[in-house]
């Protein structure tokens, strides 16, 4: 089989064709240094320093963990070929590497195993056994997984059984334990069909291919990108976290979230309910309307930041639902200091609302003509027992808007304190407040 093309898809269920994979022919991709065919035989610990040589010559190219390729269909696997594992941007699944790594035991007459459990795959290499079988007797194989050699199995390959035995070393591991992909949803809030949608969009966005054909690969996949980008909006945790998370610089880190925020944004435009369709959901219905305050650094020279209401800095919107909480309108954010009558005035909030068959507000609505609010209590008396109960219907009323406030604020760069630079903040906004409508649009 040919490792310069595509190869044909694996049938899952059919584990004896991943043999023909396991090719000599994965030693042209990848010519190791210092070692020939025939060393593994020629000299005494030949084998095992031969299978440490292709190991650490694979480690060098830093190949890095990825999914498998897509294939619509769930009962076959694409497999990538060594050519396309060695060349940017590097990367592979564990079985991937796992029949690369045989295919170069085969070209330096080493006898490789490939073992595939459920969820994962890993290579062992015969150190009494060449690739011609010309060795007879019983002799222990060694697991490669990492950087670790670990004792593992005692193979009789005569008598066909596999007894149990310690080496010199002593290893703890479960081969039975499945490995796979690590889950990031609670991470980025995006489940996995979620993040593979938005990355179909935003490199449809990208000027130039992600990963280049020549030159340093990028630290992150486009997919690692869109996880730190989506989890920095979801989590708000510092880049220095997600740079030790992803075993890359903070510089990396940043550098993804900077290109990817503004994309991100427009990958989900499309989700976010325009003017238009806004004014199409509260036509003959009741909505419901509330402000709120988006949270950011006291940045010097900025005092327009300012909340006198929530006593801090940030930016404010108006949020429209309807009374099952779903978010019909976000308005664009507007400086802290201004109030939720002057955000409703003249401006988009406000004609939608007025579409309405009714409204319902706070205390910060008093004065409109077409917003239900609750009373205020006058200076001169206490509120009447049916002005407080009329104040708890209001209020009752009012709860699914406050609820889906706090839905939008899961994305804790809604929440908590904005700490990228104030410029970045729109689209950041933007792009969290795309990714909740997106997400919802999977519901």
């Amino acid at each position: 089989m040919p490792d310069d093309e595509q190869w044909p898809e694996w049938r899952r269920a059919d584990h004896f064709q991943l043999a023909a994979y396991v090719t000599p022919e994965a030693g042209r991709a990848l010519p190791i240094e210092g070692i020939n065919a025939y060393d593994a035989a020629s000299r005494p610990g030949g084998r095992r320093a031969v299978a440490q040589a292709i190991y650490d010559t694979l480690a060098e190219r830093n190949i890095r963990y990825a999914l498998e390729e897509y294939h619509p269909s769930e009962a076959l696997q694409i497999i990538r070929t060594p050519a396309q594992i060695l060349e940017a941007p590097r990367q592979g699944t564990c079985l991937d590497l796992a029949i690369l790594f045989c295919g170069l035991c085969l070209t330096y007459e080493l006898l490789p195993l490939l073992i595939v459990a459920e969820g994962h795959a890993l290579a062992a290499v015969s150190l009494t056994h060449g690739g011609l079988f010309k060795t007879r007797g019983s002799g222990f194989t060694e697991i490669i997984i990492g950087r670790n050699v670990l004792a593992g199995l005692h193979i009789d390959l005569n008598s066909g059984q596999r007894p149990l035995r310690s080496l010199e070393r002593s290893y703890h591991t479960t081969l039975s334990t499945p490995e796979k992909p690590l889950r990031f949803e609670r991470i980025s809030g995006l489940g996995e069909e979620q993040i593979d949608e938005l990355e179909r969009r935003v490199a449809l966005l990208l000027e130039r291919p992600w990963q280049k054909k020549t030159g340093r690969p990028r630290g992150l996949t486009l997919h690692e990108a869109l996880i730190v980008t989506c989890g920095y909006l979801r989590q708000n945790i510092i880049e220095e976290v997600w740079a030790d998370i992803f075993g890359v610089s903070q510089a990396t880190i940043s550098r993804s979230i900077s290109l990817l925020t503004p994309l991100v944004k427009r990958a989900t435009a499309r989700d976010r309910p325009s003017r238009t369709a806004a004014m199409r959901a509260v036509r003959g219905t009741i909505a419901l309307v509330d402000g709120t305050l988006w949270p950011c650094w006291s940045w010097k020279g900025k005092k327009k930041l300012w909340a006198g209401k929530y006593k801090t800095t940030g930016h404010g919107s108006l949020i429209i639902t309807n009374l099952q909480g779903h978010v019909i309108y976000i308005s664009d954010p507007v400086t802290g200091n201004q109030h939720d009558m002057r955000k409703l005035k003249g401006e988009t909030a406000e004609k939608i609302l007025k579409k309405a068959s009714g409204v319902l507000g706070d205390k910060g609505f008093i004065g409109t003509s077409y917003i239900t609010t609750p009373i205020r209590k006058p200076k001169s008396r206490k509120l009447l027992d049916w002005e407080k109960e009329w104040n708890r219907e209001v209020s009752s009323f009012r709860a699914p808007v406050e609820r889906a406030i706090a839905d939008l604020k899961a994305w804790r760069a809604l929440f908590t304190d904005y700490r990228r630079p104030l410029g970045t903040f729109e689209n950041s906004f933007h792009a969290a407040t795309g990714l909740y409508f997106f997400k919802a649009s999977f519901e």
